[in-house]
């Protein structure tokens, strides 16, 4: 052989090496660093109804680029094919592969329940196997169990009382207790712990009430229960008083305020008989609270036999009670009226005459014909001074007019202040003390 022949020959040798080295190499890259699935864990969580979507995402070239050479499938729990490529392989009609992209291969499951809660492989065959695990968890919302026929607890003062609750739920539901208030300020009080059981010890009346259990798990919508709680207890009465008067044929009202558990029966007594309604008494009763009434009594017409002892009675299972109240009889008060006083004023003129200041006090009625005489200063049964009216002069030579018309006065002093008869003076006093009783009158 040619050395030169030789020598191509072993060069071409070393290129196809290099060659299929090379490609080796690449083939070995590709399956390296090529994510054919995405194999990251999931949790997909869904509420008990609702559609689980389940992904997986697989790279196209492998489902694509191959032909049929690779096919992508999914198992439940139990390891059992589901599907195989997008077709389905079970006859659950509920299961169907979804592909909105050419990547997806999301499995959907609709109605879904907790039987379908586990962990789901989609897979793809190659060398080696690649998959994706996805974990389903069904949520269910909480609901509440009840083994009582009644909603309703009954004791007795001093017994313990246990309320129960019990709830399903996944997650497992989270018991809260509230205490409603219904007879009080109606808002809703929490109390006690967290659980199933609510226990009230040594119970009273005052914890008489409605109670609530809320189950609650995160998952809508959450589940309340209420349970009543009666405490039984004898009967208590309360009057407002225990005395009340009225008038003869008027008309009146007895209560009594009771408190009990059970209320049992109540009424009213006098003489020992019980009173009904009827054209003399009425009857009402008012709803003043939990286990507590007003019980009335109206009596109309009040006669004589009306009045007296009153007794309000209430008895129930646990016991009885009873108390009195006396109707006595008010007599009507008496007022004496007394009639105004009309005080007639008198008046009357005194006039002076000019001779020696004498007074003469005019007549009840003037007699006929003597009207103009009096006018012009001329009396019954006198004569008029000849000289007329007499005007004396005061120092200062003022003429000083009598007040007194028609007559004239006389000055005893120098000052010129006229001599005034006491008379005049008591009379004046007379008439301003009249004048005012008058006033207060009116």
């Amino acid at each position: 052989m040619d050395l030169g022949v030789l020598l191509s020959t072993m060069v071409d040798v070393e290129i196809l090496l290099a060659v299929c080295h090379l490609c080796v190499a690449f083939e070995l890259g590709i399956a390296q660093d090529d994510r054919v699935i995405d194999e990251t864990p999931l949790t997909v969580k869904v509420i008990s109804g609702s559609t689980a979507i389940l992904p997986c995402s697989v790279d196209p070239k492998y489902t694509e680029g191959y032909a049929d050479q690779y096919s992508v499938l999914w198992q439940n729990p139990i390891q059992t094919v589901i599907s195989v490529k997008d077709r389905r392989v079970l006859t659950d009609m509920r299961i169907s592969v979804e592909r909105p992209f050419v990547s997806d291969w999301n499995l959907h499951i609709r109605n879904v329940s907790v039987t379908d809660s586990g962990e789901y492989k989609c897979q793809i065959n190659t060398d080696p196997v690649r998959s994706k695990r996805v974990k389903l968890v069904v949520q269910v919302p909480p609901n509440i169990i009840d083994y009582s026929d009644s909603d309703d607890v009954k004791a007795r003062t001093g017994d313990s009382v246990e309320l129960m609750c019990n709830a399903t739920g996944i997650p497992t539901p989270t018991i809260t207790w509230y205490r409603l208030n219904v007879w009080s300020t109606k808002k809703k009080e929490k109390v006690g712990h967290e659980g199933q059981v609510l226990l009230i010890r040594n119970i009273s009346r005052v914890c008489a009430d409605t109670y609530e259990c809320v189950a609650n798990n995160t998952v809508p919508p959450a589940r309340t229960r209420q349970i009543k709680v009666t405490v039984e207890y004898p009967p208590e009465i309360h009057l407002f008083t225990t005395r009340i008067g009225q008038q003869l044929r008027r008309e009146t009202i007895l209560e009594c305020r009771i408190t009990a558990s059970p209320l049992g029966v109540t009424m009213w007594k006098k003489n020992g008989e019980q009173l009904h309604p009827n054209f003399k008494h009425e009857l009402d009763v008012y709803n003043e609270g939990p286990q507590t009434i007003t019980l009335s009594l109206r009596i109309v017409n009040i006669q004589k036999h009306d009045f007296g002892e009153y007794v309000c009675e209430a008895s129930n299972s646990m016991g009885s009670a009873s108390e009195v109240m006396e109707l006595y009889e008010v007599y009507p008060i008496t007022t004496t009226t007394t009639p105004p006083t009309t005080t007639q004023l008198i008046r009357q003129t005194i006039f002076f005459s000019g001779e020696g200041g004498k007074e003469y006090p005019p007549p009840k009625t003037w007699p006929k014909g003597d009207r103009g005489k009096h006018r012009e200063g001329t009396f019954p049964g006198k004569k008029a001074p000849k000289s007329g009216p007499t005007v004396k002069k005061n120092p200062t030579g003022a003429s000083l007019t009598g007040v007194y018309s028609p007559g004239s006065m006389k000055y005893d002093n120098q000052a010129g202040i006229p001599n005034i008869p006491s008379t005049v003076v008591f009379l004046c006093v007379m008439y301003s003390i009249t004048l005012v009783q008058a006033m207060n009158t009116l």
